[in-house]
């Protein structure tokens, strides 16, 4: 049961990255282009 919860965060943790990583991506290539 411990450790769902420590899973559980790592794994949003990781999504939220990735999302900010894909949002400045986007960003820098439409100033790019």
């Amino acid at each position: 049961m411990t450790l769902m919860p420590r899973i559980h965060v790592k794994a949003a943790f990781v999504v939220l990255v990735l999302h900010d990583l894909l949002k400045g991506l986007l960003q820098w290539i439409t100033i790019k282009y």
